[in-house]
């Protein structure tokens, strides 16, 4: 992914830290970032954002992990990059000379708005992915690959991955169309009315090694991000009846070829766990967000834990925020967001929250515009249930052939969603979550 990697920009507005003699604040991006009084404004720097792992070899040759001992640098043995409240100022992401990468590459031939993954082979920058403490049994590895799928769906599209806006202002043109909605944090999912293919399972047939037969017909097939659910049990949660909940309210009410993706946020069941992981907020180190949103983030949405399902108040809800249109060629319409909240209103579920649509004047830089635009509405209280902060919010270019939205998470979320990460692994949480759960963090 384009966004997990270092960047080659210049460091700008650069001014002295206002409780440290020694450090100085500056932006990357429209990130805010904290170095030392060695860096310059408009130097040249490669910059990692919030949720970058750092390539272990990278890390050894720049000290940058922190030893038992206390020497070495400033990140955890994870090597994750984490937004961070440092002496009451915001650090969104790290930033680095260009000479740490020299023992990698020529550093004089990097060019700003490069983006660095791997130079020669080695690794610089990839998403983090906390690890589980045990590895999976390989015992049914082999039986797996021998498996013929007996359900196919090749129409049933993945959740598409949205790049940070910041960083992507050059995708905006004057007289483009644009929409700002809400950025929700809960867990995605997918149901669509599509054609499906079923292997008919025969003795007869296999005895006599003829070819398997199959049938396809329209049914409705339901996943996360990257995974169909052909049954709804274990992972995380230990049982998914949640997420057929959900996927029951578009039961029977979808067109042929269309596949709506959503959110689902609040409780996992009655009595269940929140969806994302609650957090002790004095862990942010920000007085003022403690003062505003109390001693814990748990990420409610407006839902009740200890609410039945057919409660006016639930315990969990969902909101979708695209719908797209199949044929069987494999042709593939987006509905705009006018039509994504008309089809909500006709099915009776919910579309993300709303804040504005509005066209790109003529005369101004898009980029900025956009931006100072989605500054309005990324920070705050969540506009649902209003009792703890917002994730951010997507930013969608609505005349495009395709799908094109960017996303502008706030810098206090990003901290809370840093301390939950670091929650799940030291807890052991971890390895209850498959793999797909894990990439959704």
């Amino acid at each position: 992914m384009a966004e997990y990697c270092g960047y080659i920009t210049r460091l700008k507005n650069v001014e002295p830290h206002p409780n440290a003699d020694r450090l100085l604040i500056g932006k990357c991006f429209d990130d805010n970032v904290i170095v030392d009084t060695t860096y310059t404004n408009n130097q040249l720097v490669v910059y990692f954002p919030a949720g970058t792992q750092l390539g272990e070899e990278y890390c050894e040759a720049n000290n940058l992990v922190r030893k038992k001992d206390g020497t070495g640098g400033y990140l955890e043995s994870s090597r994750c990059v984490k937004a961070i409240n440092l002496r009451k100022s915001k650090s969104d992401g790290l930033c680095l000379p260009l000479n740490s990468l020299e023992k990698f590459t020529n550093v004089n031939e990097l060019k700003e708005g490069q983006k660095i993954t791997v130079l020669n082979s080695i690794v610089i920058a990839s998403k983090y992915l906390p690890k589980r403490s045990y590895a999976r049994r390989p015992s049914t590895a082999k039986k797996e690959k021998e498996r013929v799928p007996l359900v196919t769906c090749p129409l049933f599209e993945e959740h598409i991955d949205t790049e940070h806006l910041d960083k992507n202002l050059s995708a905006f043109h004057n007289g483009d169309i644009v929409e700002i909605t809400c950025k929700m944090d809960g867990t995605s999912q997918r149901t669509a009315y599509l054609p499906v293919t079923r292997v008919v399972y025969s003795k007869l047939r296999k005895f006599l090694h003829l070819p398997l037969k199959t049938t396809t017909s329209y049914e409705y097939i339901n996943g996360t991000r990257r995974v169909v659910l052909e049954r709804f049990d274990g992972g995380f949660y230990g049982n998914d009846e949640f997420r057929k909940r959900m996927a029951d309210k578009l039961t029977g009410k979808l067109n042929r070829g269309e596949e709506v993706y959503y959110e689902i946020v609040g409780y996992a069941g009655e009595d269940g766990k929140p969806i994302r992981p609650t957090v002790d907020n004095k862990k942010v180190k920000d007085n003022e967000f403690f003062q505003m949103y109390g001693p814990v983030s748990e990420f409610s949405y407006g839902c009740k834990q200890d609410a039945w399902y057919e409660d006016m108040v639930p315990c969990c809800e969902m909101y979708v925020y695209r719908i797209t249109m199949t044929n069987e060629d494999g042709y593939t319409v987006e509905y705009s967001p006018a039509q994504i909240r008309r089809r909500c209103e006709e099915i009776g579920v919910k579309a993300v929250p709303h804040f504005e649509t509005f066209i790109i004047p003529e005369g101004v830089d898009p980029g900025e515009y956009v931006m100072e635009k989605a500054k309005q509405y990324y920070d705050g209280p969540d506009p649902v249930g209003k009792t703890h902060i917002r994730e951010g919010v997507v930013v969608r270019i609505l005349n495009r052939s395709n799908f094109a939205a960017y996303k502008l998470k706030n810098h206090n979320y990003k901290v809370l969603a840093g301390i939950a990460v670091d929650q799940l692994v030291s807890s052991g949480a971890i390895d209850s979550m498959t793999q797909d759960e894990i990439d959704e963090l």
